[in-house]
């Protein structure tokens, strides 16, 4: 049996990595110490917020593109949930509750790091079946921001690393 993944569906996910990913980052800049490292965390909650509406603009227009993803076999579809319900800041999981006192910002800068990978992957699993009018190019810079958060965060790290 063919499913069909539609755009909406595809983007509602999108939008809720986003929601998901500015909340760990306001939640996380609550649990560091450092300044430098709570500033960082509040950019990246920004930035994660600026995404949501893109794809959330991406979302208004999905109805003119009903075949967004066949899939013969279901695997796509189950695919990207399983991406965005368990590896992309997991929305019942806070901060909080995924560190203690004896975590550091390393630690916190580490599950945001994977947290991004994360969605990079879920990303571009949708990228090659957005239609440019759809906003394809949009994605594509959405992902290449997400890949500087890989980046700015694993400077971050190694300079923590430095330090200690």
């Amino acid at each position: 049996m063919t499913t069909r993944f539609n755009a909406e569906e595809a983007l509602e996910i999108a939008c809720q990595i986003e929601r998901n990913g500015a909340a760990f980052y306001r939640a996380a800049a609550q649990l560091v110490a450092m300044t430098e490292s709570q500033q960082l965390l509040r950019q990246l909650a920004d930035m994660e917020e600026g995404h949501e509406g893109v794809f959330e603009e991406m979302k208004s227009r999905s109805s003119e593109f009903d075949d967004f993803l066949n899939d013969p076999d279901s695997t796509a579809a189950a695919y990207l949930k399983a991406i965005a319900s368990n590896h992309v800041f997991v929305s019942d999981q806070k901060p909080a509750d995924l560190f203690n006192e004896a975590s550091t910002a390393r630690d916190i800068l580490r599950a945001a790091l994977n947290a991004e990978f994360a969605s990079i992957a879920y990303f571009q699993a949708i990228l090659e079946n957005v239609p440019e009018g759809l906003g394809r190019n949009k994605l594509k810079d959405v992902i290449m921001e997400e890949q500087e958060h890989v980046v700015i965060i694993n400077k971050k790290i190694i300079a923590l690393t430095r330090r200690h």
